[in-house]
């Protein structure tokens, strides 16, 4: 009689089928898995960088700066863009991706487009690279080989903007491509003393063509440092006029701030380097003159002054509510401005402004094409601020040029290309930005507008 169930040879002949049956499954199956993970991994990546893309042109269409963008190297820039920044145009384009895209470009790019997900899979220039260091060759229409185009953005038609903060250095910008950039560049304000204010730094715009390979080095202006005059207090970086010490602990006194410039294809370092060579330099926005304060000041007896304004065509004077105060005179496009009512001292000069007179009590001038005078006097009488150094948009490249300058004289009668339009940012011209500076001055680096605290530099290629 047989008994139930299988023999050895059976259950070994049964696992054995098995077996076979699993591996030409594997065989089979495991690559449908794995192209359609890649097939899905590229549509997600696709979709996010299309939401980056509606995102980033939509911005530049409405002028936002949201700090989309972060990065910045020698010979090229790199915009990275969070998914929680895209987050609503992600969502029109049906999907709920985490994670975020890298958009470069330049003659020294090493890539264009780099999108990261959360599997940890990476698309880059035209590939698919898995976690295992896997390349699979990806080839989509929208994305393209050349520099003209990443991620379905054109560099052209998309004005495509390069950002420079204070950095207390000399920075450089290869150009990418042969067009059209508008220069934007806002000075740095003067120091702060105390309760008073340092002198707002001034705006300055204008348009050139540049050639692809061409050069811009470009300097951005700090602010001046402040604090009691029991201790030297330099300028900001880029031609602040200084404060010595004094050796007073009732006085608050301020350096001057930074000029900001561009200059094309010679890297003579900060603005006043370049007094021989003044053709090079393409465009600058004055600093503002350091503030001053007095402790025993009263309501008769104001023995402060609020620093001098940058200006555009010329730099606002500095203040001295006292009598025999001997405030800074502001830089015009000529020379520099000295201590009023001196016989030339403390003057500013290209590229720098004036410091205070040593020992007696007063603050020092903003840098500029021309920088503003420091306050000067006896001992201990000054009691005054620096003036504001001048902009410049003088070179006859430049076109669509203009400067903006809080509480500034204006020169609005004269042809645009002369090199000296300048529209105060607190007057009555239609030309002022009423809409994102109403104020006349922001911390934020914003068009037509004066500038508190550092420089800032903006370069847009608009075609």
């Amino acid at each position: 009689m047989k008994k139930n169930g299988f023999t050895l040879v059976e259950l070994l002949a049964v696992i054995l089928i098995i077996g076979l049956i699993f591996l030409l499954a594997v065989t089979n199956v495991i690559p449908i898995f794995r192209k359609s993970k890649t097939k899905g991994f590229i549509n997600d990546a696709v979709t996010l960088a299309e939401a980056a893309r509606i995102k980033y042109k939509d911005d530049i269409l409405n002028n936002i700066d949201d700090d989309l963008f972060a990065g910045n190297m020698a010979g090229k820039k790199c915009y990275s863009i969070q998914d929680n920044l895209i987050g609503t145009y992600a969502s029109d384009l049906n999907t709920n991706l985490v994670g975020s895209v890298e958009v470069c470009f330049g003659t020294s790019c090493t890539y264009e487009t780099k999108v990261w997900l959360t599997n940890g899979d990476m698309y880059i220039d035209g590939s698919i690279i898995d976690e295992n260091n896997n390349s699979t060759s990806l080839i989509k229409e929208s994305f393209t080989s050349t520099n003209t185009s990443t991620c379905g953005v054109d560099l052209v038609t998309s004005n495509i903007m390069y950002t420079f903060n204070a950095t207390g250095a000399i920075q450089s910008l290869t150009i990418p491509e042969t067009g059209t950039y508008k220069l934007e560049v806002w000075g740095a304000q003067g120091g702060n003393a105390n309760k008073i204010r340092g002198g707002y730094g001034g705006y300055s715009v204008g348009t050139i063509s540049l050639n692809q390979g061409s050069v811009l080095y470009i300097g951005v202006g700090k602010q001046g440092s402040s604090g009691l005059c029991n201790a030297a207090r330099p300028g900001g970086y880029n031609g602040g006029g200084s404060v010595p010490n004094a050796n007073q602990v009732n006085r608050y006194v301020a350096g001057g701030g930074g000029a900001t410039h561009i200059a094309l294809n010679s890297n003579r370092g900060t603005l006043s380097n370049y007094s021989s060579n003044q053709s090079e330099v393409l465009i600058v926005a004055g600093g503002g003159g350091g503030g001053y304060y007095h402790n025993a000041s009263t309501t008769t007896n104001k023995y402060y002054g609020e620093g001098g304004d940058a200006g555009g065509y010329i730099g606002e004077n500095g203040e001295g509510l006292k009598t025999n105060n001997l405030y800074g005179l502001g830089g015009s496009q000529t020379q520099g401005g000295c201590a009023y009512n001196t016989n030339n001292l403390q003057c500013g000069g290209f590229g720098y402004g004036g410091d205070c007179g040593s020992g007696v009590h007063g603050s020092a001038g903003g840098a500029g094409w021309y920088g503003g005078g420091g306050s000067s006097g006896v001992s201990g009488t000054a009691n005054s601020s620096g003036a504001g150094g001048s902009g410049y948009i003088g070179n006859a490249n430049l076109t669509n040029k203009a400067m903006y300058c809080y509480n500034c004289p204006e020169a609005l009668n004269l042809p645009i290309d002369e090199g000296v339009y300048t529209v105060s940012t607190t007057g009555t011209s239609k030309f002022r930005n009423t809409s994102t500076c109403s104020e006349g001055y922001s911390s934020k680096a914003i068009s037509k507008c004066a500038k508190e605290n550092d420089g800032f530099v903006r370069i847009t290629h608009v075609s």
